[in-house]
């Protein structure tokens, strides 16, 4: 089980770090325009918000309903495979330190067999972290990309008093959409 697990959630930090790359692409993208000139006309703006949305609903909402899904079908497996590996591992440790009548080997034997399991539960410790840490760059990308998108967008729109008004209303918008939850 543990095995299925690990390749499981590195098949979706593959999926994760591909997203990331084609983020990263159209965020590149918008900021050598920026760069090359004052601002971005409201035709490349259209553009790479279209590229942005296509991005987002191919990858991304894919990709966070499979995490999902895969989260609902294991946390009640991976719960009682640590619960039951930490006892385990406490029971093993008790036998290879405090039982005196066990031989040399059998003490080698069950320090092996602590470390082996110590090195799995690790092992896919490091794996599930990696993927909330994918998620959370990808969640990053997503709010930077979005939000240079969207303030260029309506930029082209009215000017400055579009961009000062978005800006006192994102933090209400924000809080609202927390406490909604």
């Amino acid at each position: 089980m543990p095995i299925f697990i690990l390749m499981a959630s590195q098949c979706l930090a593959i999926r994760q770090k591909t997203a990331i790359e084609q983020l990263n692409i159209i965020l590149t993208e918008v900021e050598m325009q920026k760069n090359q000139q004052r601002g971005i006309n409201s035709r490349l703006t259209s553009l790479f918000f279209s590229q942005f949305l296509h991005t987002k609903r191919q990858s991304t909402v894919g990709l966070c309903s499979d995490i999902g899904r895969v989260s609902n079908c294991w946390s009640w497996s991976l719960t009682a495979f640590f619960a039951g590996f930490i006892a385990i591992q406490c029971y093993t440790a008790y036998v290879a330190f405090l039982v005196k009548k066990l031989p040399v080997f059998g003490r080698v034997f069950m320090l092996y067999g602590l470390l082996e399991m110590q090195l799995v539960q690790f092992a896919l410790l490091h794996q599930c972290a990696k993927v909330a840490t994918n998620g959370d760059r990808m969640e990053r990308l997503n709010r930077r990309l979005y939000q240079t998108l969207f303030l260029s967008r309506i930029a082209g729109f009215g000017g400055r008093a579009n961009r000062l008004f978005l800006l006192k209303v994102l933090p209400f918008v924000a809080v609202y959409n927390i406490i909604k939850l």
